[in-house]
């Protein structure tokens, strides 16, 4: 069973506070760490503003948003880019856009429906 799962089947109150932010401080870092391999842009950025002279995630700068709709911030491969995701431009003509291999859509649908099983009955959803 991987690492999702084990905090899937958790569910939302299966940890205390303190437990939740080292697991998600942890997934940040492998997180940033996957970007900085994939993608050359974000590690440019990386290295020069979101992490220089920082050790917590709190310290963070985030990257601008306008960065995701005049750039093609992929880290996955464009051969195995099944699904993009693009926002609803409401703000501007430009929309960001979010790639997903297949790996990152089954997660996203495995997360989904824990949560939409929190909130409903699971006799109430049926996949």
């Amino acid at each position: 069973m991987n690492k999702l799962q084990n905090l899937i089947n958790l569910g939302p109150y299966g940890l205390k506070k303190r437990q939740k932010n080292k697991i998600f401080n942890q997934a940040i870092y492998e997180l940033n760490k996957h970007h900085i391999k994939n993608n050359d842009i974000y590690k440019r950025i990386s290295n020069h503003i979101i992490w220089k002279n920082r050790k917590k995630i709190d310290q963070l700068i985030p990257i601008p948003i306008r960065l995701f709709k005049i750039k093609e911030l992929r880290s996955v491969d464009k051969k195995k880019v099944i699904k993009k995701l693009n926002s609803s431009g409401t703000s501007s003509n430009s929309k960001s856009k979010i790639f997903l291999d297949r790996e990152n859509a089954i997660d996203q649908v495995k997360v989904l429906k824990s949560i939409m099983e929190t909130i409903l009955s699971k006799k109430d959803i049926q996949c």
